[in-house]
């Protein structure tokens, strides 16, 4: 009569993956992935481990498991060990993979032309600043408010935007997204998009049909949804003078010195126009 017993004083060998390789999550809850294999008497049981935290009671060996991080912010260890059959354990050579938990929202900003309060053009220019102190962010989603089809795309400093086709007070919207993919809040910023010419009228010494002075005063009318911002004026509709802020009056306008009727001519400028200076006509 006997019996044998096969001596196996060799630790099992394993791997430990958590939530297949990613850099970063969101979530405390996690999926390990688990490999392990003995070549005596095989492996039997694992157990786990967070950085710091007590080990879990052994259990039966399997290559999936979920798994709770520990309950803060950073660079988080799971750690494993194997047992196989004869009792062999892989003791101080502890497996363990590592994931960071980010679950603070990135935070930014938008600024349509740099803070203008108006434009003539659809065609503008979006200044934008995201910041996160976890993952990092890594992408953008911009849109015009109340319009759907923008997808994500990745995160830069300035962004050429085209605004929706009505003249109105316009909003743009950004989310921020991390490599963790936690989204920010919505950013807003806002823009009077103003396509439309102020109009006006510009009339001579209270309209009296003519003088004998080069000097007039000027009476003037004129009106715009969005406000005038100002006016500028020409003997003859080739030199204007600077810009200067809208008046309904304008004092000594001097005339051409030549004689024979004349028509001066005014023009007013909204705030969405940015006014050049021009140099007054020689015609004096």
């Amino acid at each position: 009569v006997y019996d044998d017993i096969r001596l196996d004083r060799q630790a099992p060998t394993g791997s430990i993956v958590v939530n297949g390789g990613d850099a970063y999550t969101n979530s405390q809850t996690v999926e390990l992935t688990l490999s392990a294999s003995d070549s005596a008497s095989g492996v039997s049981q694992m157990c786990f481990g967070n950085f710091g935290e007590s080990w879990t009671p052994w259990e039966t060996y399997g290559t999936v498991k979920t798994w709770l991080l520990k309950d803060i912010e950073g660079w988080r260890r799971v750690y494993v060990r194997f047992k196989d059959h004869a009792g062999n354990t892989n003791g101080t050579a502890q497996y363990y993979d590592a994931i960071t938990l980010d679950r603070i929202r990135p935070t930014g900003d938008i600024s349509i032309n740099s803070e203008e309060s108006y434009t003539n053009s659809r065609g503008v220019t979006l200044t934008l600043t995201a910041d996160d102190s976890g993952s990092g962010v890594s992408e953008m989603l911009v849109a015009n408010l109340g319009v759907s089809g923008s997808v994500w795309e990745p995160l830069t400093g300035t962004k050429a935007w085209e605004l929706k086709d009505l003249d109105e007070n316009q909003y743009v919207g950004v989310m921020y997204k991390d490599r963790a993919n936690n989204l920010s809040y919505t950013y807003i910023d806002s823009i009077i998009l103003d396509r439309i010419e102020p109009t006006g009228t510009v009339v001579i010494n209270s309209g009296d049909p003519q003088t004998w002075v080069r000097y007039v005063t000027l009476g003037l009318n004129a009106s715009d949804s969005n406000g005038l911002d100002g006016m500028r004026f020409s003997n003859n509709n080739l030199n204007w003078c600077p810009w200067e802020p809208f008046m309904t009056t304008k004092t000594d306008w001097c005339m051409t010195a030549h004689g024979g009727m004349y028509r001066p001519g005014v023009k007013t400028c909204r705030p969405v126009i940015t006014c050049p200076v021009c140099t007054r006509c020689g015609l004096q």
